[in-house]
């Protein structure tokens, strides 16, 4: 009995050391899975050896943490970009202003209000861009399933795609729905729903506008236009004949109803619809791509209220009619950057582009630069190593034509979101029908359309003077401000292919339309090089010459990057029918008289409307009036601060009141200039996508980038010649938060 006890013994010692070996082991196991998952903490020696390693740890790693969420490079190079271009705008002001008297001050306050800037810059596009990192990590994950593996009842997991625990607090699901991005969805299954409501919502918004601006505004270009299509001048293509013609046909049934003024009442209408248009057709590619939906309703209230848009809608000028054609236009670049060409596939897709972009080319002449850069750009797209393409949804809702190939099919787990990301390329038949979509239209419009229209309208041929402003421009100013920079023998020369004498007394700092109308053209296009080897002689003869090229282009470049410049655009076609004015149309026609009675339609029925509006026009006036002499008397005031060592200070009692009338009067300016739109956006949405490496989208951004390149080289800063960019901007600025756009690597998904 007391062997067989001492045998029990020993046979349940054994079990339970065994068990305790499992135990162990298993636990091992555990901590070795739980090490391999869990991201690796960097603890420190001298951490790890004193008692308080894991505060030090947790204060470790909060910092860290903090300053990897603020060193992001994007929005560091973006803030001293920005920061400079304030500072640069602030210095322009004060050159043109005080004409250097002021220099030390004027350098102090540029200094402080690029800062000042560039910390703001920095951190909007800081936590612009960690938005649009969060996004894509929220809408990475799969949904959340249940035991009988169909989808969680979560309703905002099915609208994000992403895994949202029942768990959350509302704020968090809230949080997660307004700002984390939504499912992507078929450009068609977007249409089907918002198209409408978004077309309805934002023409009916539009009416106030309408309203006011009634029948419809002209610009100076337009009445040009008018001129041509009515009989009363020739034809020439200075302005393209393709907005001729079209302005030309709406006159026309002015005239069938009565009287030209009915055809501008007409166009209005037209023209609104297919803005409105334009715009619920961005709204939609946005809705496609799956942007978070704070993004998507802030551009709807962009569209709605926003001035730089709403205020472009009844002029009829070529700006806004090249802006119908553009915003269609550019989603499909978008598109086909982003599928590398495969979209072009589709024999609709393919024409539109090709009746767009005909258009596009024909409307203004600019198109051409824009479209031929940016198309080598898609052309690298689809020719870029790399076989696969992140889709932006699943199968034909990615907008996949092909289907992924049996081997991968036959996969275990393969589902139809896999035949969408793992769509073979077919780089052939791709780079020839990106090819035919870019060469089609450019041979269409410079090969058939342009010499056609031109012999058949009997057109006189513009000489292309917008080219040589570049260069006339600066060399006018040296003459004007530092005539000793030029020698006799300099100014013979220069006279050789322009008027001196004319350019310097009709110099005009802001614009170069002045000093390239004095360009010998025949001379100049025969003796290219000379001319540009005089040029740039001249500009390196002395530095005074230098400074004086800079402050030629810093004139005229400065409102396209200025966030202190407001525009307005003209409430009334009023303006067009002054004492200069019809003096220009006089000469513009030959005859005064012809002018007088050509115009008379038009003037006839603006008429009205001018005198509804002449009270405010003249508490308008009265306003800017004593704007003005307020703004005489704080320069004053300021020179006098200034000579006396000391700065303006503000009253303690008004301390307040003159902050809040600051800070107000900058944020209507800042909205409303230029270079948020030109220069500040696409330059943010551009480092984003440069330095994510999210090359598709990066290319399509080059369409951007060139039509902000061709503002840049205008012979003016025209508050009129960057309308197409408001409409088309929403759609490229929205590639930020869209996950397609980054080329995947051989093998990879």
């Amino acid at each position: 009995m007391e062997t067989e006890h001492t045998n029990r013994q020993a046979v349940g010692g054994r079990a339970e050391a065994a068990m305790q070996g499992s135990d162990t082991r298993q636990d091992t196991q555990v901590q070795a899975a739980a090490s391999l998952n869990a991201p690796a903490a960097r603890i420190p020696a001298s951490a790890s050896a004193s008692g308080s390693a894991p505060g030090t740890r947790r204060a470790l790693n909060v910092l860290g943490s903090t300053v990897r969420f603020l060193a992001d490079p994007a929005a560091l190079v973006f803030g001293v970009i920005a920061g400079g271009l304030a500072c640069l705008s602030c210095v322009v002001d004060g050159l043109a202003q005080f004409e250097g008297s002021s220099a030390p001050y004027l350098r102090t306050v540029a200094v402080e209000r690029g800062v000042v800037f560039g910390i703001a810059a920095y951190l909007v596009a800081l936590v612009i861009f960690r938005w649009a990192d969060w996004t894509k990590r929220r809408g990475s994950g799969t949904r959340s399933t249940g035991i009988s593996g169909g989808t969680s009842s979560d309703s905002v997991s099915s609208l994000r795609g992403g895994s949202f625990p029942d768990s959350g607090s509302r704020l968090s699901r809230f949080t997660a729905h307004v700002f984390g991005r939504m499912q992507p969805v078929t450009f068609g299954a977007a249409a089907k729903k918002y198209l409408l409501i978004f077309w309805t919502a934002i023409a009916v918004s539009w009416i106030p506008w309408l309203m006011v601006y009634w029948p419809g505004a002209l610009r100076d270009d337009t009445l040009a236009q008018y001129f041509q299509s009515q009989g009363y001048h020739g034809y020439y293509t200075r302005h393209p004949l393709m907005g001729t013609f079209i302005f030309g046909l709406f006159w026309r049934i002015g005239q069938a109803m009565g009287n030209v003024f009915y055809g501008l009442m007409v166009y209005t209408i037209i023209q609104t619809a297919f803005l409105s248009l334009a715009c619920a057709l961005v709204l939609c590619y946005m809705r496609k791509r799956g942007v978070p939906a704070a993004v998507l309703w802030l551009t709807m209230v962009f569209f709605t209220t926003g001035y730089v848009v709403a205020g472009v809608v009844p002029t009829m000028s070529k700006d806004s009619l090249w802006a119908i054609v553009m915003a269609p236009l550019a989603l499909i670049f978008i598109e086909a950057c982003l599928t590398r060409g495969q979209v072009l596939r589709r024999w609709p897709v393919l024409v539109s582009f090709m009746i767009l972009a005909a258009s596009f080319l024909a409307i203004k002449r600019t198109g051409i630069e824009i479209l031929a850069v940016s198309g080598i750009f898609l052309i690298a797209a689809v020719l870029a190593p790399g076989c696969r393409v992140k889709a932006a949804g699943s199968g034909k809702q990615a907008g996949a034509i092909s289907t992924a190939p049996d081997s991968a099919q036959a996969k275990p787990g393969y589902t139809a979101a896999a035949a969408g990301a793992l769509r073979p390329r077919r780089p052939r038949r791709a780079i020839i029908q990106v090819l035919c979509a870019l060469v089609i239209p450019m041979a269409a419009v410079l090969g058939i359309w342009d010499p056609v229209s031109v012999k058949l309208a009997g057109a006189a041929q513009w000489p292309p003077l917008e080219l040589y402003g570049f260069f006339s421009q600066p060399i006018a100013r040296v003459g004007r401000y530092n005539p000793a920079g030029l020698a006799d023998s300099d100014r013979r020369e220069i006279n050789t292919y322009m008027k001196l004498s004319d350019a310097v007394e009709f110099y005009n700092p802001s614009r170069e339309d002045e000093t390239m109308y004095t360009i010998k053209y025949k001379i100049v296009s025969q003796h290219r090089a000379d001319f540009i080897k005089l040029w740039l002689r001249i500009g390196l003869k002395d530095k005074r010459n230098f400074k004086e090229y800079a402050k030629a282009y810093a004139f005229v470049w400065q409102p396209w990057f200025s966030t202190q410049k407001p525009f307005v655009y003209p409430s009334s076609s009023a303006y067009l029918f002054d004492e200069a004015y019809m003096a220009q149309w006089g000469r513009e026609v030959h005859d005064p008289r012809l002018a007088e009675r050509a115009l008379a339609p038009l003037r006839d029925g603006d008429r009205g409307a001018s005198d509804a509006k002449r009270e405010w026009q003249l508490c308008a006036a009265k306003y800017f009036k004593n704007r003005a002499e307020s703004s005489d008397e704080a320069r004053a005031r300021l020179l006098e601060c200034q000579a006396q060592g000391s700065r303006c200070a503000v009253p303690l009692e008004k301390q307040p009141e003159a902050l809040s009338d600051r800070v107000l009067q900058q944020i209507d300016i800042f909205f409303s200039s230029m270079g948020l739109y030109v220069t500040l956006i696409p330059l943010a949405a551009g480092l984003y996508l440069l330095t994510r490496r999210r090359w598709l989208a990066l290319a399509a951004w080059v369409f951007l980038l060139m039509f902000v390149l061709q503002l840049i080289a205008s012979p003016a800063a025209l508050y009129w010649y960057p309308v197409p960019l408001y409409f088309v901007l929403p759609a490229f600025a929205g590639l930020i938060f869209d996950k397609s756009g980054r080329q995947q690597k051989a093998g990879t998904r």
